[in-house]
């Protein structure tokens, strides 16, 4: 059996390391979430979008 990545819980088949689509989709929103933490540069290109 497999454990997921997510939850801890053990599966026999699910979504690549996931024993959900909900537990895969709630990875995918954290590291989106932990990638965008800290960018400022698109929302600075947009403030001087809006200056212009």
């Amino acid at each position: 059996m497999s454990k997921c990545k997510e939850c801890g819980k053990e599966y026999e088949s699910g979504i690549k390391e996931f024993c959900s689509d909900k537990c895969y989709k709630i990875d995918i929103q954290k590291r989106i979430n932990e990638a965008t933490e800290n960018e400022e540069s698109h929302t600075k290109k947009i403030s001087k979008l809006d200056e212009n």
